[in-house]
């Protein structure tokens, strides 16, 4: 399925990603690397409705495993930071950077 390989694409990106990162400690998503939070958009983008059902291509039972994957990358990002990440935070983030 089209769908799944591309969400591995991704998901191998991120890892590769994150291998270059170097470990931070950091107690805020203000305080990270631009990288990463653009990881975290990239996420939040993908989280959206019409990104997880295609624009409706998809069926509610394949919408939701891909959620879950996103989900999943998402808490591997978290784990990578040390800290939760609020998709709030990302979104008044975005809004921040918006030209």
């Amino acid at each position: 399925m089209k769908n799944q390989s591309s969400m591995h694409r991704y998901q191998e990106w991120l890892n590769q990603e994150l291998k270059k990162e170097s470990p931070q400690k950091q107690n805020s998503f203000e305080k990270l690397a631009r990288k990463l939070k653009e990881q975290f958009v990239n996420l939040e983008v993908m989280l959206s409705p019409e990104n997880l059902t295609c624009d409706g291509a998809l069926t509610s039972t394949q919408s939701f495993a891909k959620k879950i994957d996103l989900l999943k990358m998402w808490k591997a990002l978290e784990n990578r930071v040390d800290f939760k990440v609020t998709r709030d935070q990302v979104v008044t983030f975005m809004y921040k950077t918006a030209v």
